[in-house]
């Protein structure tokens, strides 16, 4: 890359005491003695670490001296080091400044040499258009903010191979690496993934109109089918003992023992008669358990007036089904 010139001896005359010598733009105040003195080291130390090819050095204190003391004459020091550091959009934008604010003080040769490097930096900078399938997206070019989708219009963006990044709340960043031809206008689509079904159902879920939270009833619509197999068991095998019962009746009459030939069939009514306790005793637990959790149940997700609410067991004449 060729050597850029610059005003070298700029700080000779940002140390003197008017800023109209050293090129302030119009309205703003005159710097103090110690202001114009400070600015002028600052833009020393710049010249210095140009001269020693230390371009971001040297563009640290450049920048510095401008901020202290807004001199014109900086500005075209400030994009000859952007240059040199291949940021050709920030060196086209200070030279701008630069004949913008100085005008007609700016010499004829200095002029012509100021219009040539546009020219070159026009060539090497792209007119970039950025969308994005979200508004309120931050682009940002090689780390840089560059700015907020919707955007006004194409932004400027150097030649070469850039990261652009957008940025979005609660979104993972979209990624891209583009590149970028001087002089071209081009777009790029930084689109957003569409949210997982499964972590973005809930939310949307419960803000539909006419959605209510559910009570978790299913462990009390289990406890209560544990009743009812208990009521089934203890009422088959308590039919069973009674009707066992009543054969034994017919041939243990009062005052008699049994035969010896009924010994098996005393055993199977009180055999049966304890499972019916035992059937009666879950149920009766089952129901008390099952009336416990129902009333004391919590809240699930919300559903939708009108879906299904929950667990539902169906009893009818040899069917037993559930619906969860």
């Amino acid at each position: 890359m060729k050597p850029r010139t610059l005003f070298a001896a700029l700080s000779l005359a940002m140390a003197l005491p008017s800023s109209a010598v050293a090129g302030a733009p119009a309205g703003v105040d005159s710097p103090s003695a110690a202001e114009s003195r400070q600015a002028a080291e600052h833009f020393e130390r710049g010249v210095t670490y140009y001269q020693e090819a230390d371009y971001s050095a040297a563009l640290v204190e450049f920048k510095r001296a401008y901020e202290i003391e807004p001199a014109w004459r900086v500005l075209f020091n400030i994009g000859q080091t952007h240059f040199q550091l291949h940021e050709y959009v920030e060196a086209l934008g200070a030279l701008r400044r630069f004949v913008a604010e100085g005008g007609d003080l700016i010499k004829p040769k200095r002029r012509a040499e100021v219009d040539a490097e546009l020219a070159d930096l026009n060539g090497r900078v792209a007119s970039v258009t950025f969308e994005s399938n979200l508004s309120e997206t931050t682009i940002s070019v090689d780390g840089q903010p560059a700015g907020v989708i919707p955007l006004s219009g194409p932004i400027l963006v150097s030649a070469g191979i850039r990261r652009v990044t957008a940025h979005h709340t609660g979104r993972d960043p979209v990624e891209q690496r583009i590149s970028v031809v001087g002089g071209d206008a081009m777009a790029v689509q930084l689109d957003f993934a569409a949210p997982a079904p499964e972590a973005a159902w809930q939310p949307a879920f419960a803000r539909l109109p006419g959605s209510h939270r559910e009570p978790r009833r299913f462990p009390a619509i289990v406890a209560f089918g544990t009743a009812v197999v208990g009521i089934a068991t203890g009422s088959v095998f308590g039919v069973v003992a009674i009707a066992d019962k009543a054969d034994l009746d017919e041939v243990c009459t009062s005052g008699r023992a049994c035969p010896a030939t009924s010994r098996s069939t005393i055993d199977a009514v009180a055999r049966n008669a304890l499972i019916a306790n035992i059937g009666f005793a879950v149920a009766a637990a089952g129901a008390v358990t099952g009336l416990t959790l129902w009333w004391t149940a919590g809240s699930g997700p919300a559903r939708p007036e009108g879906a299904h609410v929950g667990p539902v067991l169906h009893v009818g004449p040899g069917l037993v089904c559930g619906t969860f």
